[in-house]
Formats: structure tokens, sequence, C-alpha cells
């Protein structure tokens, strides 16, 4: 993955809102399952974001069921009309030591030949 275990990525459609979540990487941070209902502050996100120029929320500090500390940014998804349609969540478990963070933007040794100059 791109950005590494410690990120969860969601992907709501906003067809029916009581089992939103249609995709999901790394879910084990917030529990969420596909089918999952969109939360109320993917709600309050996408109310914010429903009039506005820009499909990018800011960034948001919040607490997944467990307790862990997330740092979170949400996306809408528009159609030609530029209705909002859909939302990407991506969710940062900031509990995750920040080595293991790191890691995943660092080539491992051993990936010299594969890279190109």
């Amino acid at each position: 993955m791109l950005i590494g275990s410690h990120c969860e990525i969601v992907l709501h459609s906003l067809q029916d809102l009581k089992c939103s979540a249609i995709r999901i990487a790394n879910g084990e941070h917030t529990g969420r399952k596909i089918g999952s209902p969109i939360t109320d502050l993917a709600l309050r996100m996408l109310h914010d974001m429903t009039g506005a120029d820009s499909s990018v929320s800011k960034c948001y500090f919040t607490r997944a069921k467990s307790g862990v500390l997330m740092k979170s940014l949400t996306i809408a998804i528009r159609n030609r009309e530029q209705r909002v349609i859909g939302l990407l969540c991506i969710n940062m478990n900031l509990d995750v030591p920040f080595s293991q963070i790191m890691n995943t933007f660092i080539p491992p040794e051993n990936a010299g030949s594969r890279l190109s100059g």
C-alpha cells in the first residue's frame, strides 16, 4: 500500500447512508467493515463541502472507538453536475510508532536494483 498499514482508507457511496462504506483498506483501526453506516463526523464534513468550492476538508483529529488517535481528511467525490455522490475518508493512526510510519516512505536496502534514475 502506498501510505502504509497505519492508514485506513474508506470509500463511501451516498446512495444509502445506512450502509455507505463500499470499500475499506486497513479497517482494523476503526473497526469499520464494508456495509458500515456513514459516521456523524463524515456527514458534518459532507455538509461543509456540499456548497463549497473545495472538495477537500481541512485535516481534523478524532479518536476511534478503541481510543486510537487518528488524523483524518475527507475528500468529496462529485459527479458531472458537481453533486457530491461519495466520500473518500483517509484516517492515519497516530498511535503507531513514528518509525513504522517512516518505514513506508523509505525503500528497502535491496530496492536499489529496482529504482531507476
